[in-house]
């Protein structure tokens, strides 16, 4: 069975079931569709920003070889 829906669709689809996004139609143009981030969103990306600062700082003294080495070994633990 083909499922006509876009990757797109799908994607703010569950975004919407978490409560992260909500659907508004434009008033202009009712084929139209805005996705607004929640709060609950907004809130999400605040906590997704702060463990990103966090990565960047544990990993700012590992070089490129040592970044390759490190995918290799943890590529390794996973089986």
């Amino acid at each position: 069975m083909l499922d006509k829906m876009s990757d797109a669709s799908r994607l703010v689809d569950r975004l919407l079931k978490k409560g992260l996004v909500e659907r508004k139609i434009s008033s202009d143009d009712r084929r139209k569709v805005d996705v607004i981030i929640t709060k609950k969103g907004l809130k999400l990306l605040s906590q997704i920003d702060e463990l990103n600062s966090e990565f960047d700082r544990v990993f700012k003294n590992i070089n490129k070889q040592e970044a390759h080495i490190l995918n290799d070994l943890l590529d390794k633990m996973r089986g």
